[in-house]
This record gives C-alpha cells, structure tokens and sequence, in this order.
C-alpha cells in the first residue's frame, strides 16, 4: 500500500487544535481504521500526522518532535515492533533525554504479543477498537503534564466545550457524516454477519427504546436525563458505523454538559430525526442483498 501523510484539517468531524495540543504519530495500514483512530485522537484534542508504514513513520520521526506514537502492530514490510526497536535505537544514537512513548494496537490480543511488544521498547499495548476515554487515559498517563496544559487551554479558548465544534452551525452540520458505515462497522466487529446482528438489536430494540425514553425525558425537560441517555446510545454506535447518530449524541450530551441551553431545544430535534433516519437506513440495508465493500 502506498504510504501517505494524512493532512488532518481535511478528516471528516475533526475539532479545531488548540495551540498546545500534544503531537501525536499515529501508523496503521487500513485505511478504516486510521481514519477512526485519528479522529478520536483530534477529538481528544490533539494534533494529529498519519501515515500508512513503518518505514515512513521512522523517516517522520528522525525530523519532527512528536509526544506520542500509535502505531499498529502488524504492519506490512516494517512492523510495530520492528519500527519500535529501530526507533528506540535512533534514540540511544543519538543521545536522546527522553524516549517518545509509543502505544501498539491490535485486534488479536494474547499475553505472548503484548511480552513481545514490550520487549520492543513499547510503553503499552492496546486492543481494537479504540475509544475516546481510551485516549483520554493514554494522554493523562503518558503524557499527565502535557495533557492538563492542553486541557486547560481548551477550556479556556474553545468556545462551546469539550468534544464541541467552536462555530454553532456546526453542531446541526450532520451530512457530512454517514448513517452508516459499514467498513467501520465490520472492522470493529470483525465480521459482516455480526455487524448485521448487532444492527438488528440497534433497529429492533436499542433505538426505538431510547427514542421512547428521551421524548419521555423531554416532555419533563429534563435535560439531564436525556444526555444521560445520549451518551449511553453513543458508546453503541462507535461499534456500529453510524457515524451520524455518534455526532447527533455527542454534541447534545457534551452541549448540556457544557452548561449551555440555547441550543438544546434544537439539538433534541436533530436527534430525533437522525434516530429514524438512521433505523431506516439499517432497516433498508439488512433487508438488502448487495454485498459489502469487503465482499
């Protein structure tokens, strides 16, 4: 596969950077994947360069200053572990203070690969897929000083909030994220049949009973509830694919959780809208014979 370096202020969803936002280099070779993980790791608000081989990622490393590595483990050509010992030597060359932490993936966790990883020079090593709270953690680890500095920086020059776009029209700007992706899906399951079962829970049971329940919320106005409710379909749908249902969740939640109000009334809509677009859009696909990209 042919390696490129991603310009992060073009990914799908991706929250402006704030000044100090750490230096993250993230290496995987699917493509699916990668664009996951980088926009978890932009919404944790970090800066974000992407590349599709360890080779790559190595000649990157040699010429900028990063404060995290994420790298897959089972690259082709250069491996995780590979580019791990290349770049631990690089350090020890070149009399570096500080060794860059670096974070292995994998979708095959086993108590042998995680040995082998940390045997490499690696500071950790992680299962497939990856979560927001998953990189929060990583940063207040590996990187406690820098992250609240970034933290605290956000706060105070982001103007919505944590996880908020900084212009309002941007929080009703949906369309750009599809109803479901089902590549991301797949990868995140493993397997087509299971994505489809997962979905059939999501059209049969998990959404008409949220819909029920958040209207039941809101005709209380109780705005608490319905975020609460917000967030728990939203760790659903990062499984799933259903990019847009994960959007329409996470800016009402983290809105209300940001002390607004203005705007609630209109993000409740969106979501409501976006919970039957999206049941239709499911419904129609599980009843449909084409065959998915990966077929």
């Amino acid at each position: 596969m042919r390696s490129v370096v991603i310009n992060t202020t073009e990914i799908t969803g991706a929250l402006p950077h704030c000044p100090t936002a750490p230096s993250v280099l993230l290496v995987e070779d699917n493509p699916i994947v990668l664009h996951l993980i980088e926009a978890l790791t932009t919404a944790a608000g970090c800066q974000v360069t992407a590349v599709t081989t360890g080779e790559q990622a190595l000649e990157l490393v040699k010429m900028k200053n990063f404060d995290l590595i994420i790298t897959d483990i089972g690259l082709p050509g250069m491996s995780g572990n590979d580019l791990t010992q290349f770049i631990r030597k690089w350090e020890n060359d070149s009399s570096k203070h500080r060794h860059i932490p670096i974070v292995g993936l994998t979708a095959l966790p086993s108590g042998q690969t995680e040995k082998k990883c940390l045997e490499s020079g690696m500071n950790k090593v992680l299962s497939k897929p990856l979560q927001t709270n998953t990189i929060q953690e990583l940063l207040n680890n590996l990187l406690p000083t820098h992250h609240k500095e970034t933290v605290i920086t956000q706060e105070s020059q982001c103007k919505l909030g944590l996880d908020l776009p900084n212009i309002e029209a941007e929080l009703f700007q949906l369309e750009k994220f599809l109803l479901l992706d089902t590549n991301k899906g797949i990868e995140n399951v493993d397997s087509e049949k299971i994505l489809r079962e997962v979905l059939q829970v999501l059209v049969e049971k998990a959404i008409p009973e949220c819909t029920l329940d958040i209207q039941k919320a809101y005709s209380n106005k109780n705005w608490e509830k319905i975020a609460e409710l917000t967030h728990k379909m939203k760790a659903g749908t990062l499984y799933c694919g259903t990019e847009r249902l994960q959007y329409a969740c996470l800016y009402l939640e983290r809105y209300h959780k940001a002390g607004h109000s203005v705007l609630l009334e209109k993000l409740y809509q969106q979501l409501v809208g976006v919970l039957k677009e999206t049941k239709l859009f499911i419904e129609q696909w599980l009843t449909s014979d084409k065959p998915t990209a990966n077929e």
